[in-house]
């Protein structure tokens, strides 16, 4: 059985996860749908 400790540590682990896969499509979005409507 994982300790509560390591419980949090996997579920900060999870969020970071998700917060990072939000800001790259984002930053993806911005840079490439001005490309996209330049052309």
């Amino acid at each position: 059985m994982p300790t509560g400790s390591d419980n949090l540590l996997a579920n900060l682990m999870k969020n970071i996860e998700k917060i990072l896969l939000i800001i790259a499509k984002g930053v993806n979005a911005n840079f490439i749908y001005p490309l996209l409507s330049t052309n």
